[in-house]
């Protein structure tokens, strides 16, 4: 999804408003806006698709007439304006905006890779270990036999042994 942000001019465009309001407005409404539309001094504001749902908000209540006050109340009620899309630009997304994006692109996918190689890697070692206890159980299991096999030998012995015994006493 490509983050879609607006500079002052755009917003003044969208709502027909002067640069002045814009501040105004950014300002009175920073609780609702993102940090980009009230950053330090000497940056430039950016403003989001939510912070133009804002705006437009405060542009109809300010339409009918409504005060800040009003505009506020709604706002805190989760309210937000319909943009007026066929005031909005097509914004361009300047390189600075989208270096930052990629550069968390690349990371993540750095990071993915070798997420997905140390998956096969477990994979690979639990296929082992899999190989092993099945090994493990067959040697087990064959002792077992060698075991019974040695106790019925062991029966019979001493059934021989108790024959002969019995055979030579007097």
């Amino acid at each position: 999804m490509l983050l879609t942000m607006y500079q002052t001019k755009d917003v003044c465009d969208a709502f027909n408003i002067s640069r002045q309001t814009v501040r105004i407005w950014a300002t009175e409404f920073a609780d609702y806006l993102t940090p980009g539309a009230t950053p330090e001094k000497g940056q430039q504001r950016n403003f989001s698709d939510g912070d133009m749902a804002v705006f437009a908000l405060v542009h109809e209540v300010k339409q009918r007439g409504g005060t800040y006050e009003n505009a506020h109340l709604q706002l805190k009620n989760g309210q937000r304006g319909e943009l007026p899309v066929p005031n909005l630009p097509v914004p361009q997304e300047s390189e600075s905006h989208l270096a930052p994006l990629r550069g968390e692109i690349t990371r993540l996918s750095n990071l993915l890779q070798h997420a997905m190689a140390e998956r096969d890697d477990l994979r690979v070692t639990a296929a082992q270990e899999k190989a092993l206890r099945q090994r493990s159980d067959e040697q087990l299991a064959q002792a077992q036999r060698k075991i019974d096999e040695l106790n019925q030998e062991i029966g019979m012995l001493r059934a021989r042994v108790a024959t002969t015994n019995h055979d030579n006493s007097p």
